[in-house]
This record gives C-alpha cells, sequence and structure tokens, in this order.
C-alpha cells in the first residue's frame, strides 16, 4: 500500500476484525505510529464481540494511559463485551471512569453499562443507575425490564413494562421478548394473553422472535393449542419456532404430535445442529422406544451434537431408562467426571427405572471421586431413599442436603418433603416445609402431594387452598395432588368441584392424568354412569391406567356387564401389566364362572404375562428385612408365626371376620382363611412388633396395592396394639397441663378429663370420629390456640365450601368478623359475655383473649356445660383470624358434614405420637366416667 495513512490502516483493521482475524489485526495495530480514537475502538470492539472481554479492557487500560481521547462510542463499545459475573470488577471501573471523564450524561453509554450490571445479575446497581439517569429511552426501559426477567423478579418486570406505556415509549421486539419471559415465571395466563393482544395491536407479531416468546409463553403454560394454532398462523418461521413447539407437545405427554413435528423439522433447511435432539431423547427414554434414541443418537453424531453436554446426559438418560447400561457406561465414560451432570443422569436413570439401590451406589462412588452433589443430584437420591422407604438413611442425606448448602434450594426441600411423607414421618415432612426459607409451586405440591399420599383428604385440600390464599396459582400437579386425595378419601363432591374448577376458575385444560383420576373417584364410589359420560366427552381416547381403574371398581362392586365391556377394550391393547387379566379373572372367579376364568389365564399365557410377586419390607436397625407371603424363610419363622397366631386371636375377639374374596376362588373356605393371615404385610407387621420396643412407629411398604381384607386386619392390629403402647405420653400429657393450671391458680375440674396435647387438625377429625365409633355422648370442651390459616382452610374443605362463598370474595372480610362476633355470643357459652363487649371492627382485641393467663382463668371458672368452650389465644389480634373463625362457625353451621358432635374450632400441626396419646386419653376418661372432655391445645 503505497500511503500507508491512519485511514487506510483503520480501515484494514476493520476488516480483519469483522473477519474473525484479531491476530493480523493487532499485528497492523501495533505497528502503527499513530493511532487515534477510532483505531483503539475497532480492536476493543473486535476483542468484546469476539468473546474476550478481558482484552478488550486491557486495551481499553492501554488506550487511557496513552492519553487517547475516550469518546462515548469507546466506552459502549467496550461495555458491550461485559455480559457475566467475572467482569464485575471491570464494569465498576469502567463506570467510575465514565463518571469521571463525564459521560454520565450520555444516554448511550448509560444504557449500555445498565445492560452490563442486568447481565451480571448486579441489579442494585443497575436499579441505583436506572433511577440517577437523567434521560431514558425505551432502549433504558429494555435493558432493565431484562435484568428483572434475568433474575426472575417477574412482577417488578411486569411493572416496569407498564410504567414503560404510561410514559409514552413504545415497546420493541426487546421489550416484548423481556416481558414475556417475566410472563412465563408470574404464571398469569391472562397476562400473557394481553400481552399477546398488545403485540398484535402493535404489529409485533410479524417479528419472529416475538412470535417464538410467545410460543414459548403458552408451551411452558400448558396451552398447547394456543401455542400450535399461533404457529400455523406465524408469516416466518425458524428452528426455534420448531424447537419450541416440539418441547411443548413433549411437555404435554403429546410425543406422536412431538415425533411428527420432528420429522417435518428435518425437511427444512434449518440448522440441523440445532434441532432439539435432548427433546426426542428424552422422548424415546420415557416411552421405552430404543430403536427411535439409536436413530436420534446417530443423527446426533452426523451433526456433532452428541460432544454436547445436554444431548450427551440425554444419551445417557435414554440408554439407561431402555435398560441398555452398557451403552450408558459407554457414555458416562466419554463426559467428564469431573462434571456433576452425567453422574446425576446416571443415578437419576437408575431411580427412574427402579434400580434404587445401585442408583444410592453410584451415589456413594461420586462422593468418593470428590465430584459434589447439586440439586437435581440431591433430588434423584431422595426419590430413591424414599421409593426404599430408609427413613434413617433419608435423615441422613437431609444432614447432607443442609451441609452442602442446598436447603433453601426449593427444590431439594420439596425432595425432603416427598421422601419423608413416602417414609412416613408426616412430622419431619411438615417440619421441613415450616423451616423451608423459599417455598414455590414446586414446594407446595410436594406438601400437598404429602397429605395426599398419606390419606389425608381435608388436610390436602386445606393446604390446597392456603396455597391460593398465599397468591400462588395451582398448576396441574396441584389438581393432580387434590384429586388424587379425594379419590383415596371418598371425596366424591370435592373432587368434582375441583376438577370443574380446572377450566372454570384457572382456565386450563385437563390433562390426561386428570380425567383418569377424576374417572377413579366416580368409579371407587359406584358412579359408573357419569363415569362412563365422562370418558366420552374427554378428548382423547382412554389409555390403560384408566381401563385398569374402572376393571377394579367393576370388580369391588360386582359390576360384571361393564367388567366385561371395559375388558374387551383392554385385551385389545398391548397391555403390559397382568393387573387386569387379574382382576378380570377374579371378577368371573366370584361368579363362578370358571371356563371364563380359563380364557383369561390362556390369554395370559399366550401374551407371556405374569402377575408381579407381592413384597414387603421393614426396617429394623438399619437392616431391610424383606418378605413375601407365605414366606418361612426368616430365620425368627416361629417367632413371626406365634405372633400372627396371636394377632390372630385378637382380632376376632375385636370381630374380625376375614375377606376371602381377596385369595384364590377355588379353595375352601379355611384355607383361604389361613392365607390371608400370611400375608407379606402381616408377616412384617409382626415381625416389626416382636423386634421393636414398645412406643416405636411401625413402617412396612410393599410392592403392590394392599388387598382389602389386610386394610382391614391392619386398622385393628394399630387399634388394640398402639393405645397401650403410648401411656407414656398420656403421663406427660396430664402433667403439663396440671402444670400450667397451679401456675395460674386456677384448679382442673374433678369431672373433666384432660388430653394434651392436640394441635394438629386431622388429629382432633381422628377424635371426633372414634369419638362417635365408640358412642360416645358426653360434651366436649376444646381450648384453641394458636389459630393458623391452614386451620381455616381445612374446616373449609372438610365442610364444602362452595363457589362464590367468603373464601373468594375477600372484599367481604366485615361481615364475617361481623358474623364473627355474633356467632360467637350465641354458640360459645364460655365467653358471650367478653364476646358482647367485642366491636367487630376494632382492631384490639376484645377482654379476655389474646392472653394465655386469661384463657385458662376463663376456661377454669366457666361453670357451664357448653356445646363448644372456646377461648383462644395469641392469634385473635389478628382481624384475618376473626374472620377465620366466622368462617368456621359458619360452615359447620351451614354443612356439618362431621355431625353434632364436631361443633368445634381446630388447630394445626401435630404428630402421629400426639394423636395416639390424644385417643388413649379419650379411651380412658370414657372407661373412668368424666362427664366432660377438655382437649387443650400445646
Amino acid at each position: 500500500m503505497p500511503n500507508r495513512n491512519v485511514i487506510s490502516l483503520n480501515t484494514l483493521i476493520s476488516g480483519y476484525v469483522k473477519s474473525g482475524d484479531l491476530v493480523t489485526a493487532r499485528q497492523l495495530f501495533d505497528g502503527m505510529y499513530a493511532r487515534t480514537t477510532v483505531t483503539w475502538t475497532i480492536l476493543i470492539g473486535g476483542y468484546a464481540n469476539r468473546g474476550y472481554p478481558l482484552d478488550a479492557f486491557k486495551l481499553y487500560v492501554d488506550m487511557y494511559r496513552s492519553m487517547t481521547m475516550l469518546d462515548s462510542v469507546t466506552f459502549a463499545t467496550l461495555l458491550s463485551g461485559f455480559n457475566n459475573n467475572d467482569c464485575m470488577y471491570q464494569v465498576i471501573q469502567v463506570h467510575a471512569h465514565v463518571l469521571k471523564m463525564g459521560f454520565s450524561s450520555a444516554r448511550a453509554v448509560c444504557n449500555t453499562l445498565l445492560g452490563c450490571y442486568c447481565k451480571c445479575h448486579c441489579l442494585d446497581l443497575a436499579l441505583r443507575l436506572f433511577n440517577e439517569m437523567s434521560e431514558r429511552d425505551s432502549v433504558t426501559y429494555n435493558a432493565m425490564i431484562t435484568g428483572y426477567a434475568i433474575v426472575e423478579l417477574n412482577e417488578e418486570a411486569a411493572d416496569l413494562f407498564l410504567t414503560m406505556q404510561k410514559m409514552g415509549f413504545r415497546p420493541s421486539e426487546f421489550t416484548f421478548t423481556a416481558v414475556l419471559s417475566a410472563a412465563v415465571g408470574l404464571g398469569d395466563i391472562i397476562f400473557g394473553k394481553q400481552l399477546h393482544g398488545f403485540v398484535v395491536k402493535t404489529n409485533f407479531i410479524w417479528n419472529v422472535f416475538v412470535s417464538n416468546a410467545l410460543l414459548d409463553f403458552y408451551s411452558k403454560h400448558d396451552h398447547v393449542k394456543e401455542a400450535e394454532k399461533l404457529f400455523h398462523e406465524m408469516t416466518e418461521i425458524d428452528g426455534v419456532s420448531c424447537n419450541i413447539i416440539i418441547t411443548g407437545h413433549a411437555r404435554e405427554g403429546n410425543y406422536e404430535r412431538s415425533l411428527k413435528l420432528f420429522q417435518d423439522l428435518q425437511g427444512t433447511k434449518f440448522d440441523r445442529n440445532n434441532f432439539p435432539f435432548s427433546t426426542m431423547l428424552s422422548i424415546a427414554a420415557y416411552t421405552l422406544n430404543l430403536e427411535m434414541g439409536r436413530q436420534i443418537h446417530s443423527q446426533c453424531i452426523v451433526t456433532t451434537a452428541s460432544s454436547e453436554l445436554q444431548v450427551g446426559n440425554a444419551l445417557l438418560d435414554m440408554y439407561a431408562r431402555c435398560g441398555r447400561f452398557e451403552e450408558a457406561n459407554l457414555i458416562f465414560q466419554s463426559l467428564s467426571h469431573e462434571d456433576t451432570v452425567p453422574w446425576t443422569a446416571v443415578i437419576s436413570a437408575l431411580v427412574q427405572t427402579g434400580y434404587h439401590e445401585k442408583g444410592l451406589d453410584v451415589f456413594i462412588k461420586m462422593r468418593r471421586e470428590h465430584v459434589n452433589p447439586d440439586q437435581a443430584t440431591f433430588s434423584s437420591i431422595l426419590r430413591a431413599t424414599a421409593s426404599l422407604a430408609s427413613l434413617s438413611l433419608g435423615r441422613q442425606l437431609h444432614s447432607l442436603v443442609y451441609r452442602s448448602g442446598y436447603f433453601s434450594n426449593v427444590f431439594c426441600g420439596s425432595a425432603l418433603l416427598d421422601m419423608y411423607s413416602k417414609c412416613g414421618s408426616m412430622r419431619d415432612a411438615i417440619n421441613a416445609f415450616q423451616e423451608m426459607t423459599e417455598r414455590n409451586i414446586v414446594s407446595w405440591n410436594a406438601m400437598i402431594s404429602a397429605y395426599a399420599q398419606n390419606g389425608d383428604g381435608y388436610g390436602t385440600i386445606g393446604l390446597f387452598e392456603e396455597m391460593v390464599s398465599e397468591g400462588l396459582c395451582p398448576d396441574p400437579v396441584s389438581f393432580l395432588n387434590v384429586l388424587t386425595a379425594c379419590s383415596h378419601c371418598g371425596l366424591v363432591d370435592q373432587g368434582i368441584r375441583y376438577f370443574n374448577s380446572i377450566t372454570k376458575l384457572y382456565h386450563m385444560e385437563p390433562r390426561r392424568e386428570h380425567y383418569v383420576t377424576m374417572i377413579d373417584i366416580l368409579c371407587r364410589s359406584g358412579r359408573f354412569g357419569q363415569a362412563k359420560k365422562l370418558m366420552s366427552e374427554m378428548p382423547f381416547n382412554p389409555d390403560e391406567i384408566m381401563l385398569s381403574s374402572i376393571l377394579n371398581s367393576c370388580r369391588i362392586h360386582k359390576n360384571q356387564e361393564l367388567a366385561k365391556e371395559v375388558a374387551e377394550q383392554l385385551f385389545k391393547m398391548e397391555v403390559r401389566d397382568a393387573s387386569a387379566y387379574v382382576n378380570m379373572s377374579n371378577i368371573y372367579a366370584e361368579a363362578g364362572q370358571w371356563d371364563k376364568v380359563a380364557v383369561v389365564k390362556k390369554a395370559m399365557r399366550e401374551r407371556g404375562l405374569k402377575k408381579p410377586p407381592a413384597y414387603s419390607w421393614v426396617e429394623i436397625n438399619h437392616k431391610m428385612h424383606i418378605f413375601s407371603a407365605n414366606d418361612k424363610s426368616h430365620p425368627r419363622w416361629e417367632d413371626i408365626r406365634r405372633k400372627i397366631e396371636s394377632l390372630s386371636m385378637r382380632m376376632e375377639e375385636e370381630g374380625y371376620r376375614p375377606d376371602t374374596s381377596c385369595t384364590l376362588h377355588n379353595w375352601d373356605e379355611d384355607t383361604r382363611a389361613e392365607c390371608l393371615k400370611y400375608h407379606s404385610e402381616r408377616i412384617a407387621i409382626a415381625f416389626a412388633l416382636i423386634s421393636t420396643p414398645e412406643g416405636s412407629p411401625i413402617l412396612v411398604m410393599k410392592n403392590l396395592r394392599a388387598c382389602s381384607d389386610c386394610h382391614a386386619a391392619i386398622k385393628i392390629i394399630s387399634k388394640y396394639n398402639e393405645f397401650p403402647r403410648k401411656r407414656n405420653y398420656k403421663s406427660m400429657a396430664m402433667m403439663s397441663v396440671k402444670q400450667i393450671y397451679i401456675e395460674n391458680s386456677e384448679e382442673i375440674d374433678s369431672h373433666d378429663a384432660v388430653i394434651s396435647p392436640v394441635n394438629d387438625v386431622n388429629l382432633m377429625f381422628e377424635i371426633f370420629k372414634y369419638a362417635k365409633y365408640v358412642g360416645m355422648k358426653q360434651t366436649f370442651r376444646l381450648v384453641v390456640r394458636g389459630i393458623t390459616c391452614n386451620m381455616i382452610n381445612v374446616l373449609k374443605g372438610a365442610c364444602g365450601v362452595r363457589e362464590g362463598d367468603w373464601s373468594n370474595n375477600p372484599s367481604q372480610d366485615a361481615i364475617k368478623i361481623a358474623y364473627s362476633a355474633a356467632i360467637c355470643v350465641k354458640e360459645v357459652d364460655g365467653v358471650c359475655q367478653v364476646a358482647r363487649e367485642f366491636s367487630p371492627l376494632d382492631n384490639s382485641p376484645p377482654p379476655g383473649f389474646g392472653s394465655q393467663e386469661r384463657s385458662f382463668h376463663l376456661v377454669g371458672n366457666a361453670n357451664i356445660s357448653p356445646t363448644v368452650t372456646l377461648i383462644v389465644d395469641g392469634a385473635w389480634e389478628s382481624k384475618d383470624c376473626r374472620a377465620g373463625i366466622g368462617w368456621c362457625f359458619y360452615s359447620l353451621d351451614t354443612a356439618n358434614s362431621l355431625g353434632g358432635a364436631a361443633r368445634a374450632c381446630f388447630a394445626l400441626s401435630a404428630f402421629q405420637a400426639e394423636l395416639q396419646a390424644c385417643l388413649f386419653g379419650l379411651k380412658m376418661a370414657l372407661q373412668r366416667g368424666y362427664s366432660r372432655v377438655l382437649l387443650h391445645t400445646d
């Protein structure tokens, strides 16, 4: 070049920078004798844009030291390369230079600086800069909205978007993508649809980036129909659009549609390296489609996508779930062993395929390799512990989670809740839930599921209502948990109400599993006509699970006609489970149609189906003991047999009669009754009773559903075995209440039986049920302290809250409070004069309430026999609490589903030991002839 002036060299350097040849560009730069601001800025931009922010900063420092004049373009170019926390120190230094050099009023510089702080997750400095800016434009708001969305401050992002509109700034494509990302986190479908309308109104629907953000919003909110409609209306689609809609259908379980869209995607010219291979591998894993998984694997190899960590983990998961552990091990060996993700993928795959012990072995090996587990690892290994029902191991893992700093993580916390609930320790589950510093829909769902799994229908409904009152919008899992609880507890009307609310109140489409559970609710209660009507209205064909559920209910209700119809549909499917055949065989056997029994069993043999053997296990002294039916292999078999015989004799004294329909029908009656005694769960219970001290809780797990006879037997065994073993609790309870009364200079009436501690709504239900069971006619006197929102919601669920009642109309608080005062005057005899002095809308606590001393004084001096004596301590100062008490009494007055004996208010959080203590105390009170029973909350 004859005349190498600065301008021509700048052009050359710019060309090399744009082509990515930073080495040659730097050589030209170093060879220049005179450099201008433009020269420095071009090379700084080259380093910044190519992912070398620290080199760009070093060059900027050299520029600053060379006394070259800086301008706003230099700062904006440099700052554009800082996009993670590693650059935070450099961003702050540049910010100081911006202030020192007088560029703090330059809007372009401040906008870029604001974007840096947001990308570095430093929202406090970003917000401070935003508030200090004298001039703002749409770019400013876009950066701040994006920053809020990145750190999931979704409400703040939505509010700022609305402020931006009020200020008159026109949104851009970046605005919409950011606020739609926030809308995903908010879980507000109405807000998202409003944004959709605004996108159309402002003519941004043609923009593929905005349309993709809308697609993502709808697919993540389980509105795949709207996403599919939008997908077909888009004027332009790209690979991202296809990936979103494919993943959305996969998330909904529409695997066939996902596969069809993926096949269509392969015929396009989009970059194959960006195809959703990990999603398709997940589909292959869920459907156990090894052939499909291998085909996807071959495409991953061709496109080099298999080298990506996410795809590699998906391959590992697919092969492991399909039982191809050799291939899974090869994939694992090709991945970095220092990374947590591959280890977690192996553990997760083993756990999900039922190899829980192997999953634990891999976890132990992972710890020995000094690889630190993350939240996903703990979630998987806790799931394995839950499946094994090993409470001692679960508590060790709880300690490890705490030491590792993941206890505050909502996913680990939720896994802990699930583990404790499946191990039968609701006390630990409740404690873990209450100790969680952060709760989201996942943690609430885990706790709701815990109540559902432990057969507490009212507790499940109450916690669901409390979650809603906290402002969280239930998701499909929330409704599935509630419907499951309603199914197991026979709460048919409540189940119908919650199923209908999915569409009517929350504007969601019920999933297949919701229909399955709802049909199970109807069939269990014998409402086969309603179940068939619902099946005809649902948007998909009945599957194996649904039909098997109906068939089981047909057996219970002896509906042979419908059973035949359902069985014919089942036998046409590729049924992998033998339970449908077994149920149909039992139905025919009960009807004496042995020729048809033979036909069903022949069909089982032809399809190679066998009923899996039932076995139960119990953990004693950190060792698992596994039993099968009629299992005589245990070293202590003779002791177990004697205990079983002893239990059988006691059960007969209690009126137990064996349900021989649960055994083979071609045996005589005596043989069938004898066979029932040696079911696996009864052997495990007998072994646990002879191997544990009195008072120890017993947790027996079984791989299959327990038969109805074992259910009945276990109830009776629990009744007469556990009451005498709780004497220590009874004496402690009596002592604690007496001490409180003595401290307050009051004496317990000699005709009062004191049962304590009672602080759980479920416990109260059990007490009242037991009182009705033994024919108790005496009056209850109840002291309630520390009333909570959960207690109120449980009562609402128990009494059947109807749509349109106070629960959904917070503006009626004043009415509820007034009703509370009026009902106290009417119903609570012990405090009627106090209640009359109480002004419903006055925030100050009424006389006699809010003090433990006054509360016990009132109880001690209430010389009456009321329906209920209600003393509320502490929480009465809250208007919400007063309104809640009014609601409780209103519900009990208008929908007294628990009977006359249950006219009372309840409190929260009790545990199994307290339940047994209270029931034992109640039984003793009846035997000793007490005329009144005081239930005291601790």
